[in-house]
């Protein structure tokens, strides 16, 4: 009872070792050149840009070079199946797109995943193919076809719109999160002509204070938080702009002030050691100690880009050629 039930167990293992056409090993970086014809330096520079380019738009674009199709398949069987195996392009998206050079066989393919057919449809590969890559390659020239190639696609693909998270899929699986994003200030609002007047403050407080200094520094304090806390309800740039400008200005003349105040206590407390004053009609001379008070601070404290298949599972397209 065994023996038939196991035998369509085995045709079907059977079927599926047939039907996966034999593959490159998976490569570990945007650019890989197994053919030895790239200068290194050249294929580390478009590895970058490649892995840049998924960060910035989440697209995955992919060079592999190597000397011949693995055997006992096809060009186009072993494209498709390494978009599927390799997992090129986002999960749900299948926004990737691979070029494949087999420089011993002159054979070339641009795969193109469902997600970016209609940037790159198979006609625009095969222009990029014939008009772009095949003139370098018939030189000799595959370092020149290929960086060519690879921007023909890129300039292609990032007209269909899609954003990246910051982070290539190999950094996201390590953990690196995105560089933070910087704000665009707010506009401001109707309210906002208010601000400058803020600056007046000072004004209005020195009548009372009687000392110009001491208005400044509680004036500026006084503004300063009141434009922080406008800015917060109205989330007015303006407001905020007033803010970190009063706020700084308040610390200087605290500061100013607590000197002064130190200046006076020293000059009373000469004054009290002494007995008299004395003055000459030849000149009059002072003369004060000082201390120098000095203020200190400390300040606390890319690799290369691998790739990782982002979960794309099919290929869309493509154009294949030879020269």
């Amino acid at each position: 009872m065994r023996a038939p039930l196991a035998v369509p167990a085995v045709l079907a293992l059977a079927a599926a070792a047939w039907a996966a056409p034999p593959l490159p090993p998976r490569p570990t970086r945007y650019a890989t050149d197994r053919s030895n014809t790239i200068d290194p330096a050249r294929l580390s520079a478009l590895n970058e840009r490649l892995a840049a380019f998924e960060r910035e738009t989440s697209n995955q674009v992919i060079v592999y070079v190597d000397r011949k199709v693995p055997p006992g398949t096809t060009l186009e069987e072993m494209s498709s199946g390494a978009m599927r195996a390799w997992g090129i392009g986002g999960k749900s998206k299948d926004n990737g797109v691979a070029l494949f050079v087999f420089v011993d066989d002159r054979k070339m393919r641009i795969e193109v995943g469902y997600g970016l057919e209609g940037a790159l449809p198979d006609a625009a590969a095969h222009r990029i193919t014939d008009g772009v890559i095949k003139p370098h390659f018939k030189k000799g020239d595959y370092a020149a076809g290929v960086e060519a190639g690879a921007n023909a696609i890129l300039a292609a693909v990032t007209k269909e719109g899609h954003k990246g998270t910051g982070v290539t899929t190999a950094e996201k699986a390590r953990g690196v999160k995105p560089a933070a994003a910087t704000a665009a200030p707010s506009a401001p609002t109707p309210l906002g002509w208010l601000c400058p007047f803020v600056a007046l403050v000072p004004l209005f407080l020195w009548p009372f204070l009687r000392n110009l200094m001491r208005a400044l520094a509680w004036g500026s304090l006084a503004g300063g938080l009141f434009s922080f806390v406008m800015g917060l309800v109205l989330s007015d740039g303006l407001w905020f702009f007033g803010a970190m400008a009063l706020l700084p200005l308040s610390l200087v003349c605290w500061i100013i002030v607590w000197i002064q105040r130190s200046m006076r206590g020293r000059t009373w407390g000469a004054g009290a050691a002494a007995s008299t004053s004395t003055w000459s009609d030849s000149g009059s001379s002072w003369s004060s100690g000082s201390s120098d008070s000095s203020w200190s601070s400390s300040d606390s404290g890319s690799s290369s880009s691998d790739f990782s298949g982002g979960g794309g599972d099919s290929g869309g397209g493509g154009s294949s050629d030879s020269w």
